[in-house]
């Protein structure tokens, strides 16, 4: 009797048969249906379509296993991830650390869902772990099942589930999204209690509570929970809700108090010295250098705020010295190049302040206070062609500014005409109650970056 082989092949499966004298020859073909076409014209074998069956299934297991073990690794290197980040291991910002976990849990969400998703269809049973019920909360919250993910949350719980700060999280996200707000309070205070780092879930669940218009809620609770005890984190919050109420001048005196009680708060420090440059304040922004960690002073974002003090008193050296440091460290920021440029430009170093930029302008093709500089300084190195290229696109990038339509001009340049002008379309200025004053010292300088 012959036995028979099937091989994969692209299409399907190519048949062998063996006879008992071990030769092998080419019967035929199954295609990816599990349809038979024998070279003979011949019904297959009730044995070779049972061992085809059987051949279908296993694989269709070993897939399923497979993709499944891939989900549940890469679930657990965003656990582990999120581990690191939490730990300060890493070393990032409050703002960078904020958005990678975010993104992290999205992505594990994400990750955990299509794992369930396929658990489901294949109908593979699972061990009911903690880690499972935690997983099918997240599941049901993508698919807007609140009250199922609570319910998901409380077995998790029940059945031990370690880390209690990322439950309470997500339970208090839940509770928000059924505005629930008590229990959504609850929930985020046990999450900062059980958590290394209070300020975490707190700081995570923020612009959700403010969006809800819950913002004195907020900063009752903030209060309540500190019970007195001064904490940076607790100050640092409170000014991230005045400035939502629109009140600056609290929000300063929340920051200053965050970064005192914290001199290595490196957000309290990089807000208030933004605060100190678009209201001119720079008193305020000498005072931040004094009370900041030389930690946070050294960094990039830090060392740009410093470059512009330094050349607001005139100190053009240190101003040079604290731009190199900041596009050190971050080479690709085109606004770090272009502070870098002015103050290279106001220390006389004319070709390095041509190519810092130049560098800016190549990072950043819509800069337009970069070209705009870059045509100041091109002119003083008589490079008329190449000064009044940077002037035009300067005006096209901005033609309502009139300080750079007068140096296109006086550059030999055309006025733009009323059309031209008006050919970049405005966008509508909406009416925000109390709104943060927007002040900008002269034209050659944007943000901080």
């Amino acid at each position: 009797m012959d036995k028979y082989i099937l091989r994969k092949a692209p299409n399907g499966y190519l048949v062998f048969s063996v006879r008992e004298m071990g030769r092998k020859q080419l019967v035929g073909q199954v295609d990816q249906k599990g349809k038979f076409d024998l070279n003979d014209d011949s019904t297959a074998p009730a044995d070779l379509e049972l061992a085809l069956k059987n051949r279908l299934t296993l694989e269709a297991e070993l897939s399923a296993t497979d993709t499944q073990s891939r989900l549940l690794a890469l679930a657990d290197l965003i656990g582990e991830t999120c581990q690191l980040i939490d730990d300060d291991t890493l070393r990032l910002s409050d703002a960078s650390a904020d958005m990678l976990i975010k993104a992290a849990y999205d992505l594990r969400s994400a990750v955990v869902s299509a794992n369930i998703n396929q658990q489901i269809e294949s109908g593979n049973s699972v061990a009911q772990t903690p880690e499972y019920h935690l997983d099918s909360a997240l599941h049901l919250v993508r698919q807007n099942k609140n009250s199922e993910a609570l319910a998901a949350l409380k077995q998790a719980e029940m059945a031990g589930y370690s880390n209690r700060a990322y439950l309470n999280e997500i339970k208090a996200g839940i509770h928000l999204s059924l505005n629930d707000i008590d229990a959504a309070f609850d929930a985020l205070s046990l999450a900062c209690a059980a958590h290394a780092s209070p300020a975490r879930p707190a700081r995570a669940l923020l612009s959700r509570f403010l969006k809800k218009g819950h913002s004195a809620f907020f900063a009752g609770w903030l209060t309540a929970f500190a019970d007195g005890i001064e904490q940076s984190w607790v100050h640092g919050l409170q000014a991230q809700i005045a400035l939502h109420e629109g009140n600056e001048s609290k929000a300063i005196e929340e920051y200053k108090t965050a970064l005192t009680l914290d001199p290595t708060n490196l957000n309290s420090a990089r807000a208030l010295v933004d605060m100190a440059f678009r209201t001119n304040d720079m008193a305020l922004a000498r005072k931040v250098f004094e009370i900041a960690d030389q930690t946070v002073t050294e960094a990039a974002h830090m060392q740009n705020a410093l470059a512009r003090l330094r050349m607001d008193e005139k100190d053009f050296e240190s101003a040079m010295n604290a731009t190199a440091s900041a596009v050190e460290q971050e080479p690709d920021n085109s606004n770090f190049w272009f502070v870098r440029g002015v103050s290279l430009r106001r220390g006389d170093k004319l070709t390095e302040a041509l190519a810092a930029f130049e560098t800016a302008v190549n990072l950043n093709p819509n800069a337009a206070f970069s070209f705009y500089n870059l045509s100041l300084c091109a002119a003083q190195l008589v490079m008329k062609d190449r000064a009044l290229s940077a002037a035009k696109r300067a005006v096209e990038l901005a033609p309502e500014n009139t300080i750079f339509v007068t140096n296109l001009v006086a550059l030999g340049g055309k006025e733009p005409t009323v059309s031209q002008a008006a050919s970049k379309p405005s966008k509508t200025i909406k009416t925000v109650p109390k709104a943060k004053p927007q002040t900008v010292k002269n034209a050659n300088w944007p943000r901080l970056g």
